[in-house]
């Protein structure tokens, strides 16, 4: 999440609202209000390249300028912005792409009245902790950084007036101290970084190199053992277990899943184990 709000074309559906105040306008020092809703939505074309959808929509208050009195308020031209952009950048962020204006004010004082077309770009440099780099331990010691990918959960890790909290948080501040300590690295310590994702991200970002470490229980098995390396087990013999809703039938083996649709968790899961030999759709 950090690092998606440090990125103007990351792959994360967004609102932003920006309120901007105008003082001083026309001979009557009037003012002006405009509230942008700027929604930014994601869409992954390939595997190498994305489309993100930015479109500012203008909410205006505007006292006439050449009166004491009176205004208009309602909407201004919306600004729509299509940037197609790499779904894996290096160390320079980039997106470009066509920008319209489209004439949807609801009076003519609020907008410009006619449709235009040119051409949009945005670059912004990546701050080194969220860079792609792989690597072991030391090198991890040698850049004095370590990115923790986690979950955000009331009960694992969430912020708390801008402060990470929680049992992920405490555990990987106690790994922080103890890598110091171990290492004894003085005046060049180690930090620990957080990076909160979903699900189904956690193991692309490992392997990709936008992180370090995945932060939360994951199963071990044989397909992710050849990608990753995985600390000793805190748990072995785990069972799955399945939830149903109020409202579904009992279920006493998986032959009754069968036909239905199914939510699993999969980073955590041994889905492949769970869903092929029962033919679980």
């Amino acid at each position: 999440m950090q690092k998606a709000v440090q990125n103007p074309v990351a792959s994360l559906i967004s609102v932003p609202l920006q309120n901007n105040t105008n003082f001083s306008l026309g001979s009557f020092n009037r003012t002006q209000d405009v509230l942008n809703i700027q929604p930014v939505i994601p869409a992954n074309l390939s595997k190498n390249w994305m489309l993100i959808t930015r479109v500012i929509q203008p909410v205006i208050w505007l006292r006439y300028p050449t009166a004491t009195t009176g205004g208009e308020y309602g909407l201004g031209d919306m600004v729509p912005t299509f940037f197609f952009s790499p779904r894996k950048p290096g160390k320079l962020i980039w997106g470009a792409g066509p920008a319209l204006t489209i004439p949807t004010a609801t009076n003519t004082i609020l907008g410009q009245g006619k449709l235009s077309l040119g051409p949009s770009g945005v670059a912004q440099g990546l701050p080194t902790p969220y860079q792609h780099w792989t690597g072991d331990l030391n090198g991890m010691i040698k850049r004095q950084q370590i990115r923790a990918l986690v979950v955000y959960s009331r009960t694992a890790f969430f912020y708390d007036q801008g402060r990470p909290e929680d049992i992920s948080y405490e555990a990987l501040q106690e790994f922080q101290r103890t890598l110091n300590r171990e290492f004894r690295t003085g005046n060049l310590p180690v930090t620990v970084t957080f990076l909160p994702l979903g699900y189904d991200q956690l193991e692309e970002a490992l392997t990709s190199g936008l992180g370090d470490l995945i932060a939360i229980p994951v199963a071990i098995t044989p397909e992710r053992q050849q990608k990753v390396a995985f600390s000793t087990p805190v748990m072995t013999g785990v069972k799955q277990i399945v939830v149903t809703g109020p409202s579904s039938a009992g279920v006493t083996n998986l032959n009754h899943l069968s036909g239905k649709e199914n939510l699993c968790q999969s980073i955590g899961g041994l889905l492949r184990e769970f869903a092929e030999p029962q033919q679980v759709t």
